[in-house]
């Protein structure tokens, strides 16, 4: 192998690991993202429970938990989770280990 096929081969597996760290950075920052905003519809519809229980001449608690209750994202069913990006990976891994195994064994 000479030294420019060297370093052709080098600058591609730096591109190739770049471009795989980038995709699993932002995988994990979707979920962080999707979490935040899980957690901020939360505490939004406590405070907005908060604005309304001090509207009416009910009981304060009564009417916080009752609004609570109805405004609470809690209620709201999410789908299945979307797997981790290491999940996804180990999943890829499991896969690709499978194929190369059925190709030696064929």
């Amino acid at each position: 192998m000479t030294e420019e096929t060297a370093t052709i081969i080098f600058s591609a597996f730096i591109r190739f690991s770049t471009i795989g760290l980038l995709v699993y950075l932002i995988g994990a920052l979707v979920n962080v993202q999707e979490y935040y905003l899980r957690i901020a519809a939360y505490y939004e519809s406590r405070a907005m429970s908060l604005l309304l229980a001090g509207t009416q001449d009910l009981d304060h608690a009564t009417r916080f938990a009752r609004y609570a209750r109805v405004l609470g994202a809690e209620n709201i069913q999410f789908s299945k989770q979307p797997p981790t990006p290491t999940a996804e990976l180990i999943e890829l891994l499991k896969n690709a280990q499978g194929l190369s195994g059925k190709k030696k064994g064929d």
